[in-house]
């Protein structure tokens, strides 16, 4: 027997850029309410090769057959093609432009955002990044209304979710995403009771996840190993914690506090910066308190490399050193 239906169908419109919001379109687009558009941001070039990278969003959305807009900036038009649709609700996640007030107003029921972040804390462009790089031991995710003033809104639904400090800021993305459809789809079944019920955030415990720069993901080993192991977390998968070594940037994807070495005192007279190759050729650089073992590294123009065959392609050298940038480089006398 067919289960009969509690809530009304509502007509859809999704915005949202990074490929790991796709569970949101596609959830939408698969269940019983109806997908009429989606916004993404236009393809841009990025890389070496400064090469267009092709928008996930959109290459779903087309093969799908459904209606994909891609301007730069909110204009009238885009308010107009809004309005066309005749939308109950537009949801959004990690869209990346600002909309202004006269596109919130183009639906029944509103805008409702997905923030990653248990707001008020970390509003704004990286909160999962700035979350890992701070040491939060909880994160989450939030439903709110748009509002006009960034990451503002009315919370209709928080989850919280713990960390074990292992997480990266890919990894988290990718749960946050299927976090985010699931949510979605009950909102949608509840939608106009559960606005009803939204509540304003509070203004205790304000604070802001400003944009990463490329420039923050140099490493400076002056600093503890495990604010550096935080920083590779953060910056993993984009832009990468990066060091010096023979010259040449160095990424390192994969990194942890060693604190096993810092104990058994592996480290005593050793510059910051200095690479030890252990007995299972795994890297342990020394830090300002503290050491790192670095297990995933890459080259640039390079595929990435485990810390076994990187060590091997030393073919034994010794005296390894990694470098912070010459603005922050430790002094050579300079120890553990």
């Amino acid at each position: 027997m067919k289960k009969k239906r509690t809530h009304n169908k509502l007509r859809v419109v999704f915005a949202g850029t990074p490929s790991f919001t796709l569970p949101i379109a596609a959830a939408v687009h698969a269940g019983e309410h109806s997908l009429l558009a989606c916004w993404t941001q236009p393809e841009r070039p990025a890389g070496r090769g400064l090469k267009k990278k092709r928008n996930a969003v959109k290459s779903w959305a087309e093969q799908n057959q459904v209606p994909v807009y891609q301007p730069s900036v909110w204009d009238e038009t885009q308010v107009r093609a809004l309005a066309e649709l005749q939308a109950d609700v537009l949801l959004s996640m990690s869209y990346g432009l600002l909309l202004p007030m006269a596109a919130l107003k183009q639906t029944r029921l509103g805008c409702v955002s997905l923030h990653p972040s248990l707001l008020p804390r970390w509003r704004g462009a990286a909160p999962i990044a700035r979350a890992i790089e701070a040491g939060d031991r909880q994160v989450g995710l939030s439903l709110m209304q748009t509002a006009e003033r960034l990451d503002e809104g009315a919370i209709i639904k928080q989850i919280p979710l713990s960390l074990t400090g292992l997480e990266t800021t890919h990894d988290l993305n990718q749960q946050m995403g299927q976090l985010a459809a699931s949510l979605c789809v009950d909102f949608l079944d509840h939608a106009e009771a559960w606005l009803r019920h939204a509540q304003p955030q509070p203004e205790d415990g304000v604070c802001h996840a400003r944009k990463i720069s490329k420039k923050e993901s140099w490493i400076d080993w002056r600093t503890s190993a495990l604010d550096i192991a935080r920083k590779v977390r953060a910056f993993n998968a984009w832009p990468v914690a990066r060091t010096l070594f023979e010259r040449q940037e160095l990424l390192i994807w994969e990194a942890r506090v060693a604190q096993e070495y810092y104990e058994r005192q592996k480290l005593a007279g050793r510059s910051v910066g200095q690479v030890i190759v252990t007995e299972n050729k795994n890297l342990l650089v020394a830090c300002r308190e503290g050491a790192l073992l670095v297990s995933e590294v890459q080259q640039a123009g390079r595929k990435k490399l485990c810390s076994y065959d990187f060590v091997n392609g030393l073919h034994g050298r010794e005296s390894l050193f990694f470098h912070s940038l010459p603005e922050c480089k430790t002094k050579s006398s300079e120890r553990t």
